[in-house]
């Protein structure tokens, strides 16, 4: 039966972190990945800031990032 909910909600006990807590799993998981989008966001910022971009470009790609980071 454990085996059963484990694998409807997703977590192996076995690949947990902290003394089997998922939830310390996830953090370990999740982290990395807010760090990776970070990283992203700093990027595009960049990007946008591009004195060769022209507004038109650069409000479209602030449009298309504040999208993805809503959805995110």
């Amino acid at each position: 039966m454990t085996d059963e909910v484990n694998a409807e909600v997703g977590t192996n006990p076995v690949d947990t972190l902290d003394n089997g807590d998922p939830q310390e799993a996830d953090k370990a998981e999740i982290v990395p990945l807010m760090e990776k989008a970070l990283n992203s966001e700093k990027a595009l910022d960049a990007l946008i800031a591009t004195p060769g971009f022209n507004q038109a470009k650069q409000d479209k790609l602030r449009s298309a990032v504040g999208d993805l980071f809503r959805v995110g």
